[in-house]
């Protein structure tokens, strides 16, 4: 095979090469001379490329042997004269070679075949390997899925394999990749096409006969012949359309009766192809995200064992499914159109281990209805440990439905929870749940509820902390409470929660706060808290004797994301100098009208770790007429003073606030070192974004806005500067937008500086003012019409496109606005 890709590589030093490959070969290079001296040689065959240096000396780091290093060198400096790609695969081979766990080899070369874009998802990983055999000594599909973890783990810890970018999913480097395939189509006689290849012809007879395995992943391809593919030997048939044209004959597959996994993605099939009835061997079928129409045919595949219809067009499950008395694994997840699914269909796959209906068939009907199936039916299936499901009326649900045995679930109970689409299996078990009565919780939910690491409760279910242990919710990682839960009770029942993560109370009107100092002392492991629609809602963290500077340690201190939304009567989060942030990386306020001071009159802002925000997007939406939200001196509240410090604050965004006359304070305008993005919006009375203070001198300038390069003002109709005085700088901003500011008289005031030591200023400027009133006064007090740029930005350059430099960026406005002139002539 020859390589048809052409691989950009970032080559190391030979110094770089070396230090790479001792951390990757560990200690046996330090402690063996011998050893030592035969790596160097080594890492120098691996001629720079990083891969090939990570994953040789992985290979090579339990090897204690000298020999087995010898033997290395012997092998890597046979590949010499090859040119450098196929090098790359025979060092790649040689390193597939090293895997000693015989499970190993054949799921990495199914990992290659499997890769979209640099990914694969384990799901369609282990339906393929059940369906192909690939886990030994296995006897359930939870074996199975324990099995691949640990193989993909020893691919990872080899380096054949990278952790993926989200959970379920793991990554394969392109070079990797094409290596794997390369040995796959040499050693297996596989015929695979990349993710959006093309496939120009089908190979000759003898090759097709050969063939063991034919993958097609949303690649282009000839038409299928009507004359079968003689494939005696194929285990494997995988055809992913890039559109749903794609028409498959109907004796197509009659040649191919050894197939044990067929995958059939993206098609338009109003009928299956007669053909399956001959697959009597066939274990996996996929036929995801197809429009499928009479699906009867499907009964007569005795052996199988994994049938997934994720995300297809499918009304109706027929009677016929019930016939596949041995399959294990029933995906029916993002199947929203299902709604029938024939009774007796379910109880009749006794088998079954594996049970997926996310976003999918909710039309439980009550037992002896014949139209559709019933819940009572999950009872027959004694071996079913897996179990995603929704059930919108929990007056139809039977006593104690829910096994013991189930040891993976995401169930919905209730009318109340919206209900997703995962594309990956959920790993973490979780729990919705609203009833409609105040009956108690049987065994079976109870259960449940003890072992959910995601739990939902709704009002109805409050008395679910009256009748558990109150260390029975140890498991629970994110916690949801909703419509007038008392938070407050379930805490006063001395109910436990040492491992939670994220805490969501929506629409809880009972409290007027959230948690006492001790509770909120106890997450320590909290980084994610909402809170929303509360109506009595005046602190989140009740102020009280307990709280001093001595026993701030670990307050919130993995708090990383906190969301305050509708909450009408809000006045603080707390008072008194007790909270810290030192990790907090989003902050949002929303439509808190009477939030007058975020942290009170004596919050410390992390005096001991000023590394406070990452990023906090700031929002205050007020639509209230008025809001007051002045000091008790009467004075005009500062939204964010001297008393905060965000260091690290890249976002901020602050709507509708509709009595601040100004933003924040110089000082807090000095500590935004990192602030890249400002957008002010519809605030009333807002006259300046920065108060000019004493402060204020061209000594302390430094840094003041260095990093913002997105500035946004609108509908602030007050608005008359930026601020005053010789104190702000614009080194790297790249776009101004201003839109309806009708006053807006010195953009900068009077003694602005406009960063000489950096005459890039702008690299582009969008300068915007709309306003659609028949008359616009732009002019000073003096009555002298202002120049909203004029020769203080003399320095200025503002770059619209990077092959075009211009003095002035003309305005956008509507025809009604009357300004002469807003920019001054560049000398």
């Amino acid at each position: 095979m020859q390589a048809k890709k052409v691989f950009h590589l970032d080559l190391l030093g030979k110094e770089e090469t070396w230090s790479l490959f001792m951390k990757m070969a560990g200690d046996v290079v330090e402690q063996n001379h011998r050893v030592r001296d035969v790596a160097i040689q080594i890492a120098e065959k691996c001629g720079g490329l990083p891969l090939l240096v990570i994953t040789i000396a992985s290979a090579l780091k339990e090897k204690k042997k000298f020999q087995a290093w010898k033997d290395a060198l012997r092998r890597l400096k046979s590949f010499d004269k090859e040119e450098s790609t196929k090098k790359a695969y025979l060092a790649l081979e040689w390193s597939y070679n090293q895997l000693d766990d015989k499970e190993l080899k054949p799921i990495f070369l199914l990992c290659g075949m499997l890769v979209v874009q640099n990914s694969i998802c384990l799901q369609d990983l282990l339906k393929y390997g059940m369906g192909l055999g690939l886990f030994k000594n296995i006897s359930t599909l939870e074996e199975a899925q324990d099995s691949m973890d640990t193989l993909i783990e020893k691919l990872k810890d080899s380096c054949l394999l990278l952790d993926g970018e989200t959970e379920g999913w793991v990554r394969m480097h392109d070079l990797v990749c094409d290596a794997a395939n390369w040995i796959a189509c040499k050693d297996q006689y596989i015929l695979s096409v990349g993710y959006g290849g093309e496939l120009k012809g089908w190979p000759e007879r003898d090759c097709l006969k050969i063939c063991t395995k034919i993958s097609l992943r949303r690649s282009n391809i000839p038409t299928l012949s009507e004359i079968p593919l003689e494939c005696p030997k194929l285990e494997l048939f995988c055809l992913n359309s890039e559109d749903d044209s794609v028409v498959i004959p109907s004796n197509f597959f009659s040649e191919m009766r050894k197939l044990k996994v067929l995958d059939l993605t993206n098609m338009l099939m109003p009928s299956l192809p007669l053909s399956l009835q001959y697959l009597k061997t066939l274990q996996t079928l996929c036929l995801d995200q197809c429009t499928l129409g009479d699906m009867t045919l499907l009964g007569q595949l005795s052996s199988l064992e994994i049938l997934s219809l994720l995300r297809s067009n499918v009304k109706e499950l027929p009677r016929e499914i019930g016939q596949l008395t041995r399959l294990r694994l029933l995906d029916l997840s993002g199947c929203s159109q299902l709604k029938v699914i024939s009774p007796t269909v379910i109880s009749s796959l006794v088998r079954l281990e594996d049970l997926r209906m996310r976003n999918s068939f909710n039309k439980w009907e009550v037992e002896g209805e014949n139209s559709n199936a019933s819940l009572s039916e999950l009872k027959h299936l004694s071996q079913l440990s897996a179990l995603e499901i929704h059930i919108p009326n929990a007056d139809i649900l039977p006593a104690n439905l829910f096994s013991h045995k189930l040891e993976g679930y995401d169930i919905i109970i209730g009318d109340a929870w919206n209900v997703g689409y995962y594309k990956t299996k959920v790993t973490r078990n979780t729990l919705k749940l609203k009833l409609t009565n105040n009956n108690g919780l049987d065994e079976g939910l109870k259960s449940l509820v003890k072992r959910s690491e995601d739990l939902s409760l709704d009002q109805s279910v409050i008395n679910i902390v009256q009748q558990l242990d109150t260390k029975d919710f140890g498991n629970v990682k994110q916690l949801r409470l909703q419509k007038n839960i008392d938070f407050a009770d379930i805490i006063n029942r001395k109910v436990v929660f040492p491992n939670l993560i994220t805490l969501e109370v929506h629409g809880c009107d009972n409290s007027r706060f959230l948690f006492s100092f001790s509770i909120a002392k106890s997450f320590k492991l909290l980084k994610q808290l909402k809170i929303s629609t509360c109506e009595l809602l005046q602190e989140i963290v009740s102020s009280t004797r307990e709280c001093s500077e001595e026993n701030m340690d670990n307050m919130f201190s993995k708090l990383n994301s906190l969301e305050l939304k509708a909450l009408p009567n809000l006045a603080r989060f707390g008072t008194a100098n007790y909270i810290e942030f030192p990790v907090l990386e989003k902050l949002e306020i929303v439509a808190c009208v009477k939030l007058a001071e975020f942290i009170g009159n004596k919050v410390a802002a992390s005096s001991k770790d000023t590394r406070i925000c990452n990023e906090i997007e700031q929002r205050i939406l007020e639509e209230e007429e008025n809001l007051d939200v002045r000091s008790e001196t009467g004075v005009q509240y500062i939204l964010f003073d001297k008393k905060v410090v965000f260091p690290n604050l890249v976002s901020l965004t602050v709507h509708g606030c509709d009595n601040l006359r100004f933003l924040f304070s110089f000082s807090v305008a000095r500590s935004l070192v990192l602030l890249e993005h400002l957008k002010i919006s519809s605030c009333e009375l807002l006259q300046e974004i920065v108060s000019s203070t004493r402060e204020c001198s061209e000594e302390n300038m430094d840094n003041v806005f260095s990093k913002l390069n997105s500035l946004e003002l609108k509908a602030l109709p007050n608005l008359a500067r930026f601020g005053t005085a010789n104190y702000i700088e614009f080194p790297v901003l790249e776009k101004l937008e201003i839109v309806a500011c009708v006053k807006l008289v010195e953009f900068i005031g009077n003694k602005v500086a406009a960063s000489s030591k950096d005459t890039r200023i702008y690299k582009e400027i969008e300068q915007r003012i709309l306003e659609e009133e028949e008359k616009l006064d732009v002019r000073s007090e003096t009555g002298v019409q202002y120049i909203l740029f004029d020769k203080k930005v003399m320095y200025m350059e503002i770059f619209l496109y990077a092959s075009q430099s211009f003095s002035v960026y003309f305005l956008i406005m509507s025809a009604s606005v009357k300004i002469k002139n807003y920019f001054s002539a560049r000398s």
